[in-house]
Parts: structure tokens; C-alpha cells; sequence
């Protein structure tokens, strides 16, 4: 996390809608990417859903390859799926409500959760 409140500090500027940009982003270097293996249908059940979206970025033509997004009354989870498998999982909405989803998914498949833009590290 040292390296990610690095780029936070020193490359982040925040303007005054909120929103904060960043001039250089933290690539994972030294612990590589997630290691899940987290049945979608599960996840799903969890959510208490069974509608699952596609994944795309804002302003560009198609869609994230084996990309998936769940979204509840309260967040949206989003990540990348293999054959039924989340191999990445990631949550946008950040409020009480959400916070509570978080905690429940994070409790379920004993996850560690990671608030990039708060350099903060919750344990299951």
C-alpha cells in the first residue's frame, strides 16, 4: 500500500465535484493479480439477484472480455468471470448500505477488501 498512497499523494489532485484524477496509476508489480476462485452463482445468491450485465468502459465501443456486473439497490459489483468462476472482483457505491453488502461478500468468501483511493486495507 505504500506505493498506491505514493501515486494517492503525490500524482492525485482532487477537483471540486469530488471526483479525483490521477497523473500515474500503481501497476501491480510485486503480488501479482487476485487469486479467487468465487462461483458467480454464488456471488449472485449472495446479492440476492439473478441478473448479471456486461462490462464495458464509458466512451469506448465494446466490452470488457469475460467482464460481468452485478449491480444491487445499493452498489454495483463488477469483475472479470472465467467458465462461472470470478477470478477479480471490484465494488463502485460507497455508502452504509453498500458497506454492509461489502462486509457480507467479503465475510462469505473470506476476502480481503481494498479502498485503492483510501490506501485502506479491511480484513475479513
Amino acid at each position: 500500500m505504500e506505493e498506491v498512497k505514493a501515486v494517492c499523494i503525490h500524482e492525485g489532485r482532487e477537483y471540486d465535484d469530488g471526483m479525483r484524477i490521477f497523473k500515474k496509476i500503481h501497476v501491480r508489480e510485486r503480488i501479482g493479480e487476485p487469486q479467487l476462485f468465487i462461483a458467480l452463482y454464488e456471488l449472485k445468491n449472495l446479492l440476492k439477484t439473478s441478473d448479471v450485465g456486461s462490462l464495458a468502459f464509458s466512451g469506448h465501443v465494446g466490452f470488457v472480455r469475460n467482464g460481468f456486473a452485478i449491480n444491487t439497490p445499493n452498489a454495483q459489483f463488477y469483475g472479470i468471470e472465467e467458465n462461472g468462476v470470478v477470478k477479480t472482483l471490484c465494488m463502485h457505491a460507497f455508502n452504509d448500505a453498500a458497506t454492509r453488502e461489502m462486509e457480507r461478500v467479503k465475510k462469505a468468501f473470506n476476502l480481503v477488501f481494498v479502498e485503492w483511493c483510501s490506501c485502506n486495507i479491511l480484513l475479513p
